[in-house]
């Protein structure tokens, strides 16, 4: 009984799709659109918005569809309960702009967690194609894999809401190479071997996921 609202944006079939967990089965329930832009699943029960159409079956644990299942007509009883991972607008500040990436603009910002407003990066798709969308995702979903030390670690994702975003740990002190050209009369040689030993670390770690660093 447990289910979830998703959006497929794919031309062919674009509009909100309900899952649902029923007798051991994933099942998919397409929100249609009658012509006066009322919403349904079941052409006899429409509804002004999708979030009535749900609070409706939600609440008077109205089936899906008449097909029989071993547990009986389709139902929805409760929401799937968020990833940790999974971050919505409201979370999320962006402050400065700090750079571009493949998809967008990057900036400095911060992130709600538990009440406290904490430093972060924050990559943001501008993209709105599904072909774009689908790329930012993986990669965003790629990279929440990474738990290393010496590898930038992805704390969480907006991928409901637009623009879509990727948020990052903040490093203050910026990158490596604004480092070096800062201090390069200061560093001693071993420090500078230090620097090529973490980086080849965590080389080695994305190794391991057929992963490589094209900017290294």
């Amino acid at each position: 009984g447990e289910f979830l609202l998703s959006y497929n944006d794919k031309d062919s079939n674009r509009g909100f799709v309900l899952c649902v967990r029923w007798a051991e089965k994933i099942r998919s329930y397409k929100v249609s659109v009658h012509n006066d832009g009322t919403f349904f699943i079941r052409r006899a029960q429409s509804f002004k918005t999708v979030r009535e159409l749900v609070n409706h079956h939600l609440a008077a644990s109205s089936p899906l569809a008449d097909a029989e299942t071993p547990k009986g007509p389709v139902k929805i009883l409760r929401p799937a309960p968020r990833s940790r991972w999974e971050l919505t607008h409201k979370e999320v500040r962006l402050k400065k702009k700090i750079g571009e990436g493949a998809f967008g603009e990057v900036y400095i910002g911060q992130l709600n967690r538990k009440g406290v407003w904490m430093d972060v990066a924050i990559k943001t798709c501008k993209e709105k194609t599904a072909d774009a969308r689908a790329k930012f995702e993986k990669e965003a979903m790629f990279q929440f894999k990474f738990k290393h030390p010496y590898i930038v670690g992805t704390l969480g994702l907006v991928t409901l809401e637009e623009p879509m975003m990727i948020v990052l740990e903040f490093l203050g002190k910026g990158s490596l190479l604004s480092h070096l050209k800062k201090k390069e009369a200061e560093l001693r040689p071993e420090q500078l071997l230090g620097f090529c030993l973490d980086a080849a670390r965590g080389m080695e770690y994305l190794e391991a996921f057929f992963c490589f660093h094209r900017d290294l």
